[in-house]
Order: C-alpha cells, then sequence, then structure tokens
C-alpha cells in the first residue's frame, strides 16, 4: 500500500552511505605552511539496526580540486566510502591477528584482555569470552563473516598529526610519519597510520557495564533494530566528540618525538553525547600511548572541543591548559542538574586538574 511504499523511499534513504565531516588535509613534509595533495575524508552508513558502519579513505587531491579515483553521485556526493579505505585493510587484520584495544584504569592504558582492564569495564574475561572476540577480532560464534569494525564517524572528524615539522633537520624517523586519529559511535578512539593500519584502540571504560546497564560495546554486539520509526529513533553515542591536538617541537630539531627533550604531542577530546568526560592522551610516542587524565567536569555531557591555551598561574608562571564548557543536559539524560552545567573549565593540560571555574 502506500504507506509501505513511502517506508521503503525512507529505508533507500536512510541506508545511504553520508558523510558529516569535512576532508582532513595534510602538511608537506618539507614545508610548515603547504598542504600536501593528500587527503583523508570520513563517511558513515546509517541502519534500521543501532550499529552503523563507518570508513575513512585516503585520496590524491588533483589540479582540478577533485579527488582522484573519487566516484561522485548527480549531488557531487561520494560514492563507496563503505568500501576499501582503512575499514578494509582493518578487516584483512583481523583474519590473523587480534586488534589492540586499550581501556583506562587510573593514569595506566591496558588492553582489555588483561582482568584488571576487563573488571573496569565490567567484563568477565570468561563469560564475555565471546563478546571479546568480536571487539578484537569481528567474529561472533556460528558466523563466518567478520563484522566491519568501523564504527560511525558523526561528529567527530579525522586528524592527521605530522610528526615532521616540515624543517630539514627532522628525525629520520619523522619524515613521512603521519598518524589519523577519530573518534566513532561505536565507542572507540582509533589511531591509524596513514596507510590505514589500525595502531590501537582506546575505549573509555565509562562505556562499560555499570549499575545493571549494558555496555556500549554490548548493545552493538547484540545489534538489535532501534524501537520505533525506522531512522528516526535512538542511535547510541560512543567517542563523539571533536579532537584537539597541541604540539611542540622543544628541541627545535624539526621533530616532534623526542620526549626526553621536551618535546610533546598530546590530544583533547570529549564524548558529546556518548559521555560526560573529557580526555587527555599522550601521543608522543604514537604506538605506545599514555594517559594523561580523564576529568568529569560536570553532570552535563561533554560536548565541547577542549581549547588549548596558556594563561599565567597565580606564581605569574606560563601554564599549558584545556578549556572546556559545563557541558549539555536536559531531562532525557541526566536528572535535575539544571544550572550546574553553566560553567567554564579550565584545567592544567597535563594533569586534568582544576585550575578555576566560572
Amino acid at each position: 500500500d502506500l504507506g509501505e511504499a513511502f517506508q521503503k523511499i525512507l529505508d533507500s534513504i536512510t541506508s545511504r552511505s553520508m558523510s558529516m565531516t569535512s576532508a582532513t588535509l595534510t602538511n608537506k613534509d618539507n614545508s610548515i605552511y603547504e598542504h600536501s595533495s593528500e587527503v583523508f575524508v570520513s563517511g558513515f552508513a546509517t541502519s534500521e539496526h543501532l550499529k552503523w558502519k563507518g570508513n575513512v579513505k585516503r585520496y590524491t587531491m588533483g589540479s582540478n580540486g577533485r579527488l582522484q579515483g573519487a566516484i561522485y553521485d548527480e549531488n557531487k556526493m561520494l560514492l563507496g566510502m563503505m568500501s576499501g579505505g582503512f575499514g578494509e585493510v582493518l578487516q584483512k587484520k583481523v583474519l590473523t591477528s587480534d586488534r589492540r584495544i586499550l581501556t583506562n584504569v587510573g593514569h595506566q592504558l591496558l588492553q582489555i584482555k588483561n582482568p584488571i582492564a576487563a573488571k573496569q569495564l565490567g567484563l568477565d574475561l570468561k563469560r564475555d569470552q565471546n563478546l571479546i572476540k568480536w571487539v578484537v577480532r569481528g567474529i561472533k560464534p556460528g558466523s563466518k563473516k567478520r563484522d566491519w569494525l568501523i564504527g560511525d564517524i558523526l561528529h567527530s572528524k579525522p586528524e592527521v598529526i605530522n610528526y615532521c615539522s616540515g624543517k630539514k633537520t627532522c628525525d629520520k624517523r619523522a619524515i613521512g610519519m603521519k598518524r589519523v586519529v577519530f573518534g566513532t559511535n561505536h565507542g572507540f578512539l582509533h589511531l591509524f597510520d596513514k596507510n590505514g593500519h589500525e595502531k590501537w584502540a582506546f575505549y573509555p571504560n565509562e562505556l562499560g557495564r555499570k549499575d545493571g546497564r549494558k555496555s556500549l560495546m554490548e548493545t552493538l554486539y547484540l545489534n538489535n533494530k532501534k524501537e520505533g520509526v525506522k531512522g528516526m529513533a535512538y542511535h547510541p553515542y560512543g567517542v563523539d566528540g571533536k579532537l584537539a591536538i597541541y604540539k611542540l617541537d622543544n628541541n627545535n630539531d624539526g621533530d616532534y618525538l623526542d620526549a626526553n627533550e621536551g618535546d610533546k604531542v598530546y590530544l583533547y577530546f570529549g564524548m558529546r553525547e556518548g559521555g560526560q568526560s573529557y580526555y587527555g592522551i599522550d601521543l608522543t610516542n604514537p604506538d605506545k600511548p599514555k594517559m594523561l587524565w580523564n576529568h568529569r567536569v560536570s553532570l552535563g555531557h561533554s560536548w565541547s572541543v577542549p581549547t588549548i591555551t596558556k594563561i599565567l598561574n597565580s606564581r605569574g608562571k606560563e601554564q599549558l591548559v584545556v578549556i572546556v564548557g559545563g557541558g549539555y543536559s536536559d531531562n532525557r539524560f541526566v536528572n535535575n542538574v539544571k544550572g550546574r552545567t553553566n560553567a567554564i573549565y579550565v584545567l592544567d593540560a597535563i594533569s586534568g586538574k582544576k585550575v578555576f571555574s566560572f
């Protein structure tokens, strides 16, 4: 009937791949000011189920400003975002090896197969072995097909960290060394190299099982259909906030790899509607990340894009800080918090401790 026909039209629209993030350009290795022709583009595909797919693809921009090898529809929308790219490279990896999945335990980052980390997430290594196997290998019992392992990149955006500043004195290790980092609504902060090889993925422990509530990964593992009208009901959120990056070449040698000499690469992000905390992670050695801090500044969701700056502290010395808002809340998510999220917080960028708020 007419209703069924209209629903099919809606389903065809909501099942299309689309992108809500802009392309990310990178700088040339030998120039601080010039962009290279390398472009990273993210996209996602909606679904009538809770789990949506996402992907990142690397393109070369031609002299005409178009992405080489990209296919567009009549509305100049990119096609084929859910094939190839980083997602396909990851699918091939899990055929032979586990992913490195980390979570925060105090000031440590531990793999989720560690008993202490599993407990932090409300997991039991024996009872939840099928769930953990799905996370690290993408396979479910009785299924021969592996799930797509990158979730939808909705409000987050891929950021490219170039570990060479462009100076001729740049360490050979840093030349061409780029890492692509982004969050997804599967609850992960992913770090890939520029060729699409995942180095690790971070799953914040606030997304684990708590107070009888299913964890986000458990919800996505079950992957039930949404309640209510298709395409118009609840969609789960994870690491959905935009990222902020601080880089310091302290010894002025052209790269950001010398932590012992004061070089720094720090990453900061919130969860947007996925959670209530802000995070700081040390990526000076990008393949061996260190937890700086996580901080819940209020009862609201952590929607702010962290602003990184320096202030003069009470002793008259410069202090690196991160500035965030108190967060968004309404009666759907947080009970009776009126007036408690209406604030600006200034946090120490290294420790995460509150410097002051107003």
